[in-house]
């Protein structure tokens, strides 16, 4: 075993969700959340990582390193699953590793609303799943197709960059295309599956013009269409889609997402520190987003500002704003307080009774 195989087996050995190596540097370790260094680790080469990773990678996709300067990736070790991205950096180079899970989770043990299930029922539009790095929306994403999966006959593509879970064909049939090796871009695969008759199509995250444009046609007409995006509530990621946009086109995309969405799970993860949780588990923060039709008008007219106001007044029809589910994890004693004031965007909004 080399000393990048041994780095594996230590992410694997402690239960690390992410490993970070930089060349000639201890490694570091995400444990719960924090990110460390482990005693007796040990710096590592740049060759060492790159023999280590000739044992899982192909050399032809290493080499484009020197032209894109990061590339993406997954591998298996020891029947674990390990999605990488490898990057220059200063002159010298280093790699972020997720360990992922075995299989996928079911939503029922994530965390989250069970309102949640309702994103499952729906026949088309486009549902987002927002959030930072490691937030978990690739978990929730995949227990939201799972579901799908499970208990409906339905032709479920996903694209991906890269391949995260691997789905076992149940009541639905599942097809997986991997961004770089099965597909040259998000956008060919996403104007391909078109025309593979899908009923749900899952893009692994929207970031250009041309796949959300695509995208938002494609639930327009009669797909169920799921995506990712990078944003920290639901707001922000309806003008982060938006905002790509050149200025003269924003008016008309705004109305066409107003049509077409559906919903927006936004959420982020942190650690548990009530009094009734069990200490540095880390559990999900929800915003929940369906689109009504005061949230479509909103969206159409560029008035987004207003969102939050619609989703606080909105709770029957299942929807809450993050500062909603502080409040419901500090009065179960998962979150305290401190934390709760903390993480809040909005204090007034917060209700500790």
């Amino acid at each position: 075993m080399n000393k990048f195989e041994a780095l594996l087996a230590k992410c694997i050995e402690v239960s690390a969700s992410d490993l970070h190596i930089k060349s000639d540097q201890s490694p570091r370790f995400r444990l719960q959340g924090k990110l460390v260094p482990l005693a007796d680790s040990f710096g590592i080469s740049e060759e060492s990582i790159f023999d280590g990773l000739k044992k899982f990678i192909e050399a032809q996709k290493l080499e484009k390193i020197s032209q894109r300067g990061s590339i993406d990736g997954a591998f298996i070790f020891n029947s674990k699953r390990f999605r990488f991205n490898l990057f220059k950096q200063s002159n010298s180079l280093s790699i972020s590793l997720r360990l992922l899970s075995d299989k996928v989770n079911e939503l029922k043990n994530l965390g989250v609303p069970e309102v949640l299930y309702k994103v499952c029922d729906m026949k088309n539009g486009l549902v987002i799943v927002s959030g930072s790095t490691g937030s978990g929306k690739s978990t929730t994403l995949s227990a939201l197709v799972e579901r799908i999966n499970s208990e409906q006959n339905r032709h479920i593509i996903t694209i991906e960059e890269p391949i995260e879970y691997i789905y076992e064909s149940k009541m639905s049939l599942v097809n997986q295309r991997e961004v770089g090796v099965d597909t040259p871009n998000f956008h060919a695969a996403l104007v391909d599956s078109l025309r593979q008759d899908p009923d749900v199509i899952l893009i692994g995250e929207i970031r250009e013009i041309d796949t959300i444009k695509t995208a938002i046609a494609a639930a327009e007409t009669g797909h169920l269409v799921f995506a990712t995006v990078h944003s920290e509530d639901t707001t922000s990621a309806i003008e982060r889609l938006i905002s790509v946009f050149p200025a003269d086109e924003q008016d008309s995309v705004r109305r066409q997402l107003s049509l077409s969405l559906r919903a927006i799970i936004s959420q982020s993860l942190v650690i548990a520190d009530g009094k009734k949780a069990q200490k540095g588990t880390r559990v999900p923060i929800c915003e929940i987003l369906f689109a009504n039709n005061a949230i479509k008008n909103q969206i159409a007219t560029g008035k987004t500002r207003q969102i939050y106001s619609s989703i606080e007044m909105a709770q029957q029809e299942g929807m809450q704003t993050f500062e909603k589910h502080l409040s419901e994890l500090f009065k179960k004693s998962i979150l305290s307080r401190d934390t709760v004031m903390l993480l809040a965007n909005k204090q007034d909004s917060l209700v500790f009774q």
